[in-house]
């Protein structure tokens, strides 16, 4: 039973990161909206570096974005995993708008 749910899971996880990598690589011509890319940014930190078009930064930022959110809730060291939560979530709007201005000045 519990090997099917984490199957399920793996997969649906491999078809997100899938999709996400076709979004990533589609339609580059489309991503000179600086706006769109620092909210979806301050919504999901890395997702507005993938929507640019940086792959490896954007990723990297958001799974270890992913992988704080229960060391935050579940560590006896929350605070410490919260301030590092918020300096990646400012990290994460910072690259936004530097990857932004790399690309298009």
């Amino acid at each position: 039973m519990a090997s099917e749910i984490i199957e399920n899971i793996a997969e649906l996880f491999e078809k997100l990161v899938l999709w996400g990598c076709h979004f990533v690589v589609s339609s580059v011509e489309n991503r000179d909206n600086k706006s769109f890319a620092l909210i979806l940014s301050f919504l999901f930190p890395g997702i507005g570096i993938l929507y640019l078009g940086n792959l490896p930064k954007g990723l990297t930022i958001f799974f270890v974005t992913v992988i704080l959110v229960p060391l935050r809730i579940y560590s006896s060291f929350g605070l410490m995993f919260s301030v590092l939560s918020f300096v990646i979530w400012l990290y994460g709007l910072y690259a936004t708008n530097m990857e932004y201005k790399k690309l298009y000045g």
